[in-house]
C-alpha cells in the first residue's frame, strides 16, 4: 500500500466544505488502539468529539486490512441502525 500512496493534495487544506456532517448525523468510529500513523488517542478524541459509537480494536492503522471483520460488524451496526 505505501508504493501506491501519494502525497496529499494542497486543495485538501484551503477547500471550503460547509458545516461538518458530524454535528447532525449519527457516527461510528473504529479505533486501532496500536495506530502509530494518526495516533489512537487523536482519533479516540475526534471520534468523542463526533459523539461516535466507539469500537475499539487491537490493530495498526490499516485496521481494514488486518481485522476486516471488525470494520464489517461496525458498518453493519451502523447500516442498521439508520434503516
Amino acid at each position: 500500500m505505501a508504493a501506491t500512496q501519494r502525497p496529499v493534495a494542497a486543495a485538501a487544506f484551503g477547500d471550503v466544505s460547509g458545516p461538518p456532517a458530524w454535528k447532525s448525523l449519527p457516527s461510528w468510529a473504529v479505533v486501532a488502539t496500536g495506530d502509530k500513523a494518526a495516533g489512537s488517542d487523536i482519533v479516540r478524541s475526534m471520534a468523542r468529539r463526533a459523539g461516535a459509537d466507539i469500537v475499539e480494536v487491537d490493530a495498526s492503522h490499516v485496521v481494514m486490512v488486518s481485522q476486516p471483520q471488525a470494520v464489517t460488524d461496525l458498518i453493519l451496526k451502523a447500516l442498521h441502525a439508520v434503516s
